[in-house]
């Protein structure tokens, strides 16, 4: 089902994104911090914020750099 079809009938799934950007933190040891530039409307932000902490904290766990 394509986008025109769901704005029709009402039914389907339509994607939304939002922006980022990935900015150099220490070109020595090559960091990087990924920024939030945009979020899609009606996004529950506190639902995102928890999402991220978590994602950070199974990567910590697995012993990787955050």
């Amino acid at each position: 089902m394509n986008h025109l079809e769901a704005y029709r009938t009402g039914k389907g799934r339509i994607v939304v994104r939002g922006k980022t950007d990935v900015e150099l933190l220490d070109s020595r040891t090559k960091r990087s911090a990924s920024i939030i530039k945009e979020i899609p409307h009606q996004t529950n932000k506190s639902a995102h914020v928890l999402k991220i902490a978590e994602l950070v904290e199974n990567k910590l766990r697995q012993g990787s750099d955050p």
